[in-house]
């Protein structure tokens, strides 16, 4: 549970162990409806492009967008059942998982609409099959490494290490990371400066923890928080830009920019 000080600047971060974490100085510059648009499932940033890539599962669908959400291009994805999850891992390549099958796509950003990926990799191995639902992902460049959550019953986060040639070298379970939260499920990853970012719909927060797995900011994202005036109803996914912006994408349609306050009293002038 999340709870914000009236009139204060921290939040109330509710775990095992009670802690005060700092309430990050964001406000709401943008939400709105993407045309056309149902399923909205994830999305990420591409900072070569300084452009966002969004999925929607069902039919699994990729879409370009600016950051302020104007579409750009609509791409069909017909090896995919059901896209939930996408990633830009560098070197001009996306990673998507098929939560039906739970196997991991890699595609060139390039060629949007292949019949076939550049590679798949199947993650069933990774957890009991009646217990997946592979639901977030997130690159850490400086790690070679990409971030995967399972969603819930019970939630967990493995690491998929890579090597440069993009051949991965090792899978671990890294729950540890994990430890200093309390929510009811995983909905989407981000990764930035070294920290994790964890999104969860249903406890309605984006957590940011350090690489020692401490909570050290949660962003509420009910209403009377940063600008909102109604809770964001199903959080999916979420990417950040090299301004700092932060981007939430909610089922089945909408789109969230938040901008640091800074940023926004700058933009007021």
């Amino acid at each position: 549970m999340l709870f914000i000080l009236a009139g204060g600047s921290l939040v109330y971060y509710a775990m095992a162990s009670e802690v005060t974490v700092k309430h990050p100085a964001y406000t709401l510059q943008m939400m709105k409806k993407l045309p056309d648009v149902d399923d909205l499932s994830s999305l990420t940033y591409v900072p070569e492009e300084n452009i966002l890539v969004v999925t929607l599962n069902k039919p699994a669908t990729l879409l370009k967008l600016t950051t302020d959400g104007e579409v750009i291009s609509r791409h069909d994805l017909p090896f995919i059942k059901d896209a939930e999850t996408v990633e830009y891992i560098g070197h001009g390549k996306l990673a998507m998982v098929d939560e039906r099958d739970s196997v991991l796509h890699i595609v060139n950003l390039s060629d949007l609409q292949p019949s076939q990926p550049v590679s798949a990799i199947d993650l069933k191995f990774i957890t009991p099959e009646y217990n997946r639902g592979f639901e977030g992902m997130a690159w850490a460049p400086d790690q070679n490494t990409l971030y995967v959550a399972k969603e819930r019953s019970p939630y967990g986060l493995y690491s998929v290490k890579w090597d440069e040639n993009n051949h991965i070298t090792g899978i671990y379970k890294v729950n540890d990371l994990l430890e200093d939260i309390n929510v009811n499920d995983i909905s989407a990853l981000n990764y930035d400066h070294g920290n994790l970012f964890v999104l969860s719909d249903q406890s309605k927060g984006l957590l940011q923890i350090t690489p020692e797995g401490k909570v050290t900011a949660v962003l509420n994202l009910t209403a009377g928080h940063h600008g909102l005036k109604k809770d964001v109803p199903q959080a999916e996914g979420v990417a950040s830009d090299a301004q700092g912006n932060i981007y939430v994408a909610s089922e089945p349609n909408l789109f969230y920019k938040f901008v640091p306050v800074s940023q926004a009293a700058g933009q007021k002038q």
